[in-house]
């Protein structure tokens, strides 16, 4: 994948996750838009969560504890659900096609 690419990739899950609700002010939505471009460059990944996909972001930003990965992520979709009133899988459905 070109740098140009993996820019255009970036901005989409920065957007997407926006457009959702997620608000970019909270630590999870950093390690959440790292979290979706791991996997969407490994799709496999998400099958090993807590013990691949938290350990890279972690890495990536210097985190020792995958849980302090999850917790945070967890904190920023916790945080739209509960500020939203529709169901927000049903938004992400919609955002693509």
């Amino acid at each position: 994948m070109s740098e140009l690419d993996l820019f255009k990739m970036r901005k989409a899950i920065k957007l997407t996750l926006m457009k959702i609700g997620i608000r970019c002010d909270l630590v999870g939505f950093a390690y959440l838009c790292s979290a979706v471009e791991l996997v969407i460059l490994n799709p496999d990944l998400i099958n090993h969560l807590c013990t691949q996909l938290y350990v890279n972001v972690g890495e990536k930003y210097n985190v020792q504890k995958c849980n302090s990965v999850e917790r945070s992520i967890r904190h920023a979709i916790e945080n739209t659900m509960n500020a939203k009133s529709y169901d927000i899988t049903f938004t992400i459905s919609l955002s693509f096609p």
